[in-house]
């Protein structure tokens, strides 16, 4: 199922802390394309901010770079040709990092204090994305994170089973990094795909592979 922009997922993230309050003259209309402008005469997409790009694989479509605030999305898709075909939706983002990667994602679960108590009481976490699709999805829907590398960029590798639609017949993978030109200006890269159970091992393969066209 193509997500219709901007997804439930990006509007969860974009509200949460990760991103930060967005000043009102930041804001941007939301068909803008933000800091993402495609280059190589459309085969690739270029994050300025962030030194980093994304090239596009032939046989996905390609839907025009949007963004909010100072977050920019991209969506390909591989389609299907007929009913019943493998269909996979994904969705790239670039959003300012205001905090610890350790604090987004980490694939070592810390134990901290629940808000609004004594201080006693305590929970594990692996950050706050973690957090957030375990609140969307459900605890037994997303696995704890693994640590990649991709182009020698280290990051992270949720599987959710679950999607967009919530209807039990979807499944996905969400991938985080960090990257950006020095200490000063960070940005958080996430790759979030979905695509039908049945194909899971399938999807997840080919996406393992388009995750390789992200460049730093």
């Amino acid at each position: 199922m193509l997500w219709k922009f901007p997804s439930k997922i990006a509007l969860v993230i974009l509200l949460s802390c990760v991103a930060g309050p967005l000043a009102a003259q930041d804001q941007q209309r939301p068909d803008a394309a933000g800091d993402l402008q495609p280059v190589e005469n459309g085969k690739a997409f270029q994050h300025g901010p962030s030194q980093s790009r994304f090239l596009v694989l032939e046989g996905w479509e390609v839907l025009p770079p949007r963004a909010v605030g100072r977050t920019s999305y991209l969506i390909v898709r591989r389609g299907a040709k007929n009913p019943g075909d493998m269909t996979i939706d994904v969705m790239l983002s670039w959003s300012p990092l205001l905090v610890e990667l350790k604090d987004v994602i980490d694939g070592v679960a810390r134990r901290v204090p629940v808000p609004n108590t004594d201080g006693q009481q305590q929970r594990e976490t692996y950050g706050i994305e973690h957090d957030l699709l375990q609140m969307l999805y459900g605890k037994d829907k997303v696995a704890k994170p693994d640590a990649v590398t991709v182009n020698e960029r280290p990051g992270f590798k949720v599987l959710v089973d679950s999607g967009p639609s919530l209807n039990e017949k979807e499944a996905g993978v969400v991938y985080i990094f960090e990257t950006g030109p020095d200490e000063r200006e960070r940005w958080k890269v996430k790759l979030r795909a979905t695509f039908p159970k049945i194909y899971r091992e399938e999807a997840l393969r080919i996406v393992d592979d388009l995750v390789k066209n992200l460049r730093w």
